[in-house]
């Protein structure tokens, strides 16, 4: 596997903001994974939905996930 193949966490989070944050960078045609957290685990820390992309679409992700950090993150509706 090359180097610029290899995942890099760009994003974690609440699982609603990570699959929104997914669909951005999939319209800009960035690949990118989640990996949402088991449901019904008995751990008593719940961890975050993380979204990952690949080494090589760092840069060009980076700035949509900026904007969404700043723009895109609501803290009611």
């Amino acid at each position: 596997m090359e180097d610029n193949a290899l995942p890099v966490l760009a994003y974690a989070g609440p699982d609603a903001e990570v699959l929104f944050l997914q669909t951005l960078l999939e319209q800009a045609d960035i690949d990118c994974s989640v990996d949402m957290p088991i449901p019904g685990t008995r751990s008593l820390a719940r961890r975050e939905a993380r979204l990952f992309v690949a080494q090589a679409d760092v840069d060009a992700a980076a700035p949509i996930i900026a904007d969404f950090r700043q723009n895109g993150v609501k803290s009611s509706f």
